[in-house]
């Protein structure tokens, strides 16, 4: 083949890749992504590229996706148990994950604009549309994870709207974790009407592992109301465990305004919608102790504020021609802080 390409390689290679200089990416911004290296695919072997400078490192980054982008791979759509799945087996099919068109043309075949992919082991990928299938996804994920012939390379689900993935998660609902250092469970509970709402008991030593305890938590709880929506009674609830951390006027300011940003992310004003129910997070130290809360805003409101932000921060920009004004760029949903 003998062309630069994207390679990804199991989240445990991390620290000794770097250590050996070599370049090496995330696919997703957390500590369980797996990570990206970049070489020259010589046939019999693989050449990384070292690391070397910001730009020349941007430069074989930017040309390795254009190769995978240009790379053609089938791929199969099946259709098992009442719902669709997209299968890729190509040498570099779990990389495909990287050509945002690929991946649109794929969620368009399956009808739907936001989708799940698994890439467990080096030449696979599979992929669903949102909530069709994820649960089998998962576990086929996970068994070809574990038991993968050729080489793993992630056990986590992928979700991806627009070609571009927007969050990644592994744990599922009531697992838990817990070490002398953290404890980071996830509990569904069904209400009176039959609906589910969610309690997150999270606790770490470190304030910095702590926020990324509840950011991780969030995404997944997310997740799994977005499978079934009218299933959710709305409610979210985070314990902070005292063991752990001290309520320290640092992190009481820093849970004020993760509440504050979740309040103004418009996805999850679209999502109270759809359920039917305010959608409604509170944080409370210990058992009931409580912290914060989320407030609903109307999405109408939300945008006139945006828009009245944007203004004021750039004087500028009310003499500017509204022909084809920039656009700016806008974090993922799921980061509200």
């Amino acid at each position: 083949m003998d062309q630069l390409l994207p390679i990804l390689k199991n989240r445990q290679e991390f620290e000794g890749q770097k250590q050996r200089g070599m370049f090496v990416d995330e696919l997703f911004g957390n500590e369980q992504s797996p990570i990206l290296m970049y070489g020259q695919d010589r046939g019999a072997y693989m050449e990384y590229s070292q690391s070397k400078t910001e730009h020349e490192d941007k430069e074989t980054k930017e040309q390795a996706i254009k190769n995978i982008e240009n790379l053609e791979i089938s791929y199969e759509i099946r259709e098992t148990k009442g719902f669709k799945i997209a299968m890729l087996e190509h040498e570099y099919a779990a990389e495909k994950i990287l050509d945002k068109n690929y991946m649109n043309k794929i969620a368009s075949d399956l009808d739907s604009d936001a989708i799940v992919v698994g890439i467990p082991m080096k030449g696979l990928m599979a992929v669903v549309a949102k909530g069709k299938g994820e649960d089998l996804l998962y576990g086929a994920t996970l068994q070809q994870y574990q038991e993968a012939p050729t080489y793993p390379i992630s056990d986590s689900l992928f979700y991806l709207v627009n070609g571009e993935i927007e969050m990644m998660s592994k744990m599922e609902v009531s697992d838990a974790a817990k070490d002398e250092k953290g404890l980071s469970e996830i509990i569904g509970e069904n209400d009176g009407k039959g609906k589910i709402g969610f309690v997150a008991k999270v606790g770490n030593k470190s304030e910095a592992e702590l926020v990324k305890q509840i950011q991780a938590a969030f995404q997944n709880i997310i997740l799994h109301v977005m499978k079934d929506p009218k299933n959710f009674n709305g409610k979210v609830d985070f314990h902070i465990n005292p063991n752990f951390h001290q309520l320290t006027n640092s992190l009481d300011k820093r849970i004020k305004l993760m509440a504050k940003n979740i309040s103004e992310r418009g996805v999850f004003q679209l999502i109270g919608r759809s359920s039917g129910e305010e959608f409604k997070v509170k944080f409370f130290y210990g058992d009931d102790q409580l912290i914060a809360e989320t407030i609903e805003i109307e999405l109408d409101e939300l945008n006139s504020k945006n828009n009245k932000e944007k203004t004021t921060s750039n004087p500028e920009a009310q003499n500017r021609s509204p022909i084809n004004p920039p656009k700016p760029k806008e974090k993922p949903w799921w980061k509200f802080w």
